[in-house]
């Protein structure tokens, strides 16, 4: 059985679950159906019924009752930030709160336009 899940979190409710994988549930099943190709099926909010957020396999939810950090974990989603990696390294940067998260988006903002200026005035090299 695989411990290494999808977390969904529902913003309006501030609940997470972790789905289970049709692979955990009947492996044979899940081979003959091509599951790999739906695993990123919606999930719904048992609560509310709301479609829940994918927040990746290394997702921690805040508290409950910490409105602020579910508000900033909705301004991370709604940026396209996630917790998605494949186990290894972890999900790489993620802001601690909304002046990092804006620090951070203007630098990666900064450097997009910084490599596209660079690579669309770039002269080619002539080999002859």
């Amino acid at each position: 059985m695989s411990t290494y899940k999808p977390h969904f979190a529902c913003f309006k409710c501030r609940k997470t679950f972790k789905r289970r994988l049709m692979v955990d549930i009947d492996r044979d099943k899940a081979y003959k159906k091509n599951y790999w190709q739906n695993i990123h099926i919606a999930a719904k909010c048992p609560e509310c019924a709301s479609l829940m957020a994918n927040m990746g396999l290394d997702f921690e939810a805040p508290k409950k009752n910490d409105k602020k950090a579910w508000q900033h974990m909705e301004n991370l989603y709604e940026s396209g930030i996630a917790f998605h990696s494949c186990g290894c390294t972890g999900p790489g940067y993620i802001p601690k709160d909304k002046e990092k998260l804006l620090e951070y988006l203007n630098q990666r903002k900064a450097d997009y336009i910084r490599h596209r200026r660079f690579w669309s005035n770039r002269i080619e090299p002539k080999t002859d």
